[in-house]
């Protein structure tokens, strides 16, 4: 088994490991996110998402999710959007951004005030398609139904209704691109598509990272889109490029695609590519030699909790891409313990799985040449 083979089955286990585990996502129990339709709950995880930028994750989805969740009923139920937000900003001093607020227990502060442009252009957007995002979704998948890459062109549909650059397209420019036929339409995917990886577009490719993987959006599309999702392959995720993506690639992944033959260089040559980039064309590697893989390039998004807590503590020696035995620290064969591999890695709870477990075949090791090694 080659190098890149080996660290494609760690990446796996990791990444299975971390969608099994759920993490932190405290703000799907409120009461307001709760009280939602399925419908209504994926339009509020959308509008969440545009504020998941250099602030803590957590913070985003335990107090902004339950806020949105307000804002997105009350959208529901015919409020203006042009007014919805404006409504609800708590005006600050000069240079800093305003406060969303709901009541003194639900209130919000995005970290950038343009967050509100892109929530405003979207909400407006949708009042085309009876203020839902799956409708939308639904008229952009419909005639791509005989094309396996459909997930694409719904990529480029929700970055257009969303993340596109105002300047570039206003918000009456994007009503009109979005009712193009698909002959229309193709022809600024197909120019978008080529550029997909070139970074960016971080939290688009996460929230549909999540509709597919994470249970409680996938059981939501499941119940009001459930077509889509059959024809979603996810080695069409693109890795959504975090800063902690680009840790772990600085610290393991560009040296061990170089020791593998994979291209590193952008364009005649020039620096390193970007993260999402170099995850697509290590995929492409593993699945040359390897057809059957089930590896893709957004497992790797994995290092959003590997590179925190190794790669920055310089933890090198007990890591399991390292030159030491990780698996000192193993709770061993036939123990119902949590796997304290994956608690000190990522903080992951999973029980100990003996079968297939890629810490003991050994198949990271020796994998990384941090400095730091011993």
């Amino acid at each position: 088994m080659g190098e890149l083979e080996r660290f494609a089955n760690v990446i796996e286990w990791l990444d299975k490991a971390r969608w099994t585990y759920g993490g932190w996502w405290d703000g799907w129990n409120h009461k307001s996110v709760r009280n939602l339709s399925a419908d209504q709950k994926i339009l509020a995880h959308w509008i969440t998402y545009i504020t998941d930028m250099q602030m803590s994750a957590k913070l985003v989805w335990t107090q902004g999710l339950p806020v949105f969740a307000t804002i997105v009923q009350q959208y529901s139920d015919g409020a203006d959007p042009r007014n919805l937000l404006r409504d609800k900003r708590v005006k600050k001093e000069l240079g800093k951004v305003d406060t969303l607020k709901i009541d003194e227990n639900l209130k919000f502060t995005p970290r950038y005030p343009w967050h509100y442009d892109q929530i405003q252009r979207t909400l407006e957007i949708l009042v085309d398609y009876d203020r839902s995002l799956v409708q939308l979704m639904q008229s952009v998948v419909a005639p791509y139904r005989d094309n396996q890459k459909g997930l694409r062109p719904l990529a480029h549909a929700l970055y257009l209704l969303t993340y596109v650059n105002p300047n570039q397209y206003s918000t009456k420019d994007t009503r009109e691109i979005l009712r193009y036929t698909r002959g229309k339409l193709d022809k600024r995917f197909q120019k978008w598509d080529e550029d997909t990886t070139k970074g960016g577009q971080k939290r688009l490719w996460a929230a549909l990272r999540d509709y597919v993987k994470h249970d409680k959006l996938r059981n939501c599309v499941e119940e009001v889109f459930p077509p889509w999702l059959q024809c979603v392959e996810p080695s069409d995720l693109e890795l959504p490029g975090d800063v902690w993506n680009d840790v772990f690639a600085n610290k393991l992944l560009y040296s061990l695609a170089e020791r593998n033959g994979v291209n590193t260089q952008g364009n005649r040559g020039r620096s390193n590519v970007n993260t999402p980039t170099l995850a697509r064309r290590i995929y492409n590697a593993v699945k040359a030699s390897n057809p059957s893989t089930s590896f893709y390039p957004e497992q790797l998004d994995v290092s959003f909790d590997f590179a925190s807590r190794m790669c920055d503590k310089s933890l090198c020696d007990i890591c399991v891409f390292g030159r030491n035995e990780a698996d000192d620290v193993c709770a061993r064969p036939g123990s119902p313990k949590l796997c304290p591999i994956l608690l000190i890695l990522t903080g992951y709870k999973q029980t100990c799985k003996i079968e297939g477990c890629p810490i003991i075949a050994g198949y990271g090791k020796g994998l990384c040449e941090g400095q730091n090694m011993c």
